[in-house]
């Protein structure tokens, strides 16, 4: 495959691929799969899809023009996490470090096609993946398929520990349209310093086994995102993970940036090169590259935990803003439109930097204006 140059990007959405906590710095693109990627989200798109979206865009625009909480319609992209068990013990996420408040467990598939049948033929983009590790989901593969037979884009983030041929295919096979590969090190030693429990071998396999799974099937889906998150420990090996992604046959390489909630985490784990930090960072206090105005995430998208409990979005991590719940309140667009939701909208408008999970956010209106 031919490598195309480093595409220099605005510091973007979480939320842009699998709603991993971290922003897009750079992508490289190995092959058509960009091409391929639109057109999957062309597919997606139905006249009621983008009503929706409009609807949805002319709210969000009297809001911050009225400073009150308008919404129509549903949002157009929704996260669901299948489950928040995770293989791994990575230091920076909840769930790894043993810091996550909420129960462990997996989503019931009778609560997914219940949303998805209220809410799929509006809704256009679905990401599968918050705290956790999708794939210990032995459903997850089933949730994907009925997703698919309703038109939607869907996407996922992995650290692609359990792909062997047979799962591989199964995915393939399952219309998944592409898919977050989290690799950050070109090393044994330096991947499991942060992904901590970890096999780079079997990580590479598995991605392998995806490849090789997708010629086999002759298919262009899933699209295969190989993710660097860039710290202290491994910011030296970016070209060794450049020609590591050529060789494996993925299709995108994404150079992002990573969370941290401590100084002390700041200075253990933020890169040394500024261009690779979402913080300003001083000996003292670190503080976020925040991009100015009114968060657009309460009005287009939602995220679901694994137990049916709704959230404003991903920063919710230990679920303290719950704006209702799926397996009491049965319908989707009650908690969209609670009591709840409404207050949450409209202290974003108001008085958004008293809202503890929007403290270390770098989501702002002025990212995308």
């Amino acid at each position: 495959m031919t490598s195309l140059p480093i595409l220099n990007t605005p510091l973007s959405s979480d939320h842009e691929l699998a709603g991993a906590s971290a922003s897009v710095l750079n992508k490289i693109d190995f092959g058509l799969g960009k091409e391929v990627s639109f057109i999957q989200l062309f597919k997606a798109l139905t006249f009621k899809r983008v009503w929706n979206a409009l609807q949805i865009l002319v709210a969000l625009v009297l809001s911050i023009l009225t400073k009150r909480p308008i919404v129509w319609g549903i949002p157009p992209v929704l996260t669901i996490e299948p489950t928040n068990v995770c293989n791994l013990r990575c230091p920076l996420c909840v769930t790894g470090n043993g810091t996550m408040e909420r129960a462990y467990g997996r989503m019931d598939f009778d609560t997914f096609t219940r949303l998805i049948d209220e809410v799929g033929n509006r809704v256009f983009y679905l990401v599968f993946f918050n705290q956790g590790e999708p794939y210990l989901h032995r459903r997850l593969n089933e949730f994907v398929a009925y997703a698919k037979r309703h038109g939607i884009y869907v996407t996922t983030s992995t650290n692609a520990h359990y792909f062997d041929a047979e799962t591989a295919e199964a995915t393939v096979r399952s219309g998944m349209d592409t898919i977050v590969l989290s690799v950050d090190g070109a090393t044994q030693d330096t991947y499991a310093h942060y992904r901590v429990g970890g096999s780079l071998a079997k990580v590479q396999s598995g991605i392998r086994a995806l490849v090789e799974a997708k010629q086999r099937l002759r298919s262009k889906t899933p699209y295969l995102y190989m993710q660097f998150l860039v710290m202290q420990h491994n910011e030296h090996e970016l070209p060794a993970m450049k020609r590591m992604a050529r060789e494996l046959g993925v299709d995108r390489l994404l150079i992002k940036t990573t969370q941290v909630e401590t100084i002390a985490e700041a200075k253990t784990w933020l890169p040394r090169a500024e261009k690779f930090r979402r913080y300003h960072l001083t000996k003292e206090e670190f503080t976020v590259k925040r991009g100015k105005g009114v968060c657009i995430r309460p009005w287009l998208t939602t995220m679901v935990n694994w137990d049916g409990g709704v959230v404003p979005c991903c920063f919710d991590k230990n679920g303290h803003h719950i704006t209702g719940d799926l397996r009491t309140d049965k319908k989707f667009l009650a908690v969209w439109q609670s009591e709840a939701y409404t207050s949450f909208r409209d202290q974003m408008l108001k008085q958004r930097d008293d809202l503890d999970i929007c403290k270390n956010c770098n989501q702002g209106l002025g990212l995308f204006i």
